[in-house]
């Protein structure tokens, strides 16, 4: 009888977890002093400026990351709120080692199923300019969204709203470290991206392993 209530409890248990409602795990929206570049490729930013504003717990998350000619910044300029800039090298099409990465990662006993990353975003002129995300589900290898010559639709002080799919089996079940990737591009070195409120949606539960042992542990509980 034990064993019979035993499994019903940590089924129980999976199944409510396999159901909860998907939340924003880390954000970002770059509210910190306002700082102008950094060195391509550096991070020299205090982590009010670039690091996480929202984390839940369990989880760790990095500062966003440049790298190779990208290019890090948040200022206000018309927006209502800051915004992070991102400069790149200049090119009208992604290049492969310039991009800023955000790495999260669950805590030990803990794993994770994404959802979506949300963000806005607007170009900072006029010329085409844009992102694309990838991960290291797959090796950095295939876009999350559109195509890399696509640019983004509003320029300042307009934001659009973005919202990347992460609903796919390989991005259920995260129980060590992932890395995104955001590629940008523009037109000329001096053109920039303008992004904010970037968010990681997902749940956060314990392993099964863990949830087996609250199972019994509530059961042998209820015996006494």
């Amino acid at each position: 009888m034990l064993h019979r209530l035993t499994c019903l409890s940590v089924s129980c248990l999976l199944l409510t977890a396999a159901h909860v409602t998907a939340e924003p795990l880390v954000t970002y929206t770059f509210n910190g002093d306002e700082h102008f570049f950094n060195t391509p490729g550096v991070n020299d930013g205090s982590p009010d400026e670039f690091g996480p504003t929202t984390i839940v717990t369990g989880l760790t998350a990095t500062n966003t990351l440049p790298s190779g000619d990208v290019r890090l910044g948040n200022w206000l300029q018309t927006y209502a709120d800051q915004v992070m800039a991102v400069g790149t090298g200049g090119t009208a099409q992604f290049e492969i080692d310039d991009y800023f990465s955000i790495t999260v990662t669950p805590d030990a006993g803990t794993i994770i199923d994404l959802e979506s990353i949300t963000l806005d975003g607007a170009r900072g002129g006029g010329s085409d300019r844009g992102f694309v995300v990838r991960s290291s589900v797959d090796g950095f290898t295939a876009n999350l969204n559109g195509p890399e010559t696509e640019s983004m639709a509003t320029q300042r002080p307009t934001l659009t709203a973005y919202t990347i799919d992460l609903t796919d089996p390989a991005f259920d079940a995260i129980s060590g470290p992932i890395e995104f990737r955001f590629y940008a591009y523009s037109t000329g070195p001096d053109n920039v991206l303008e992004l904010d409120n970037i968010a990681i949606n997902g749940v956060i539960v314990p392993e099964p392993s863990g949830l087996a042992l609250l199972g019994i542990g509530g059961l042998l509980l209820f015996r006494r």
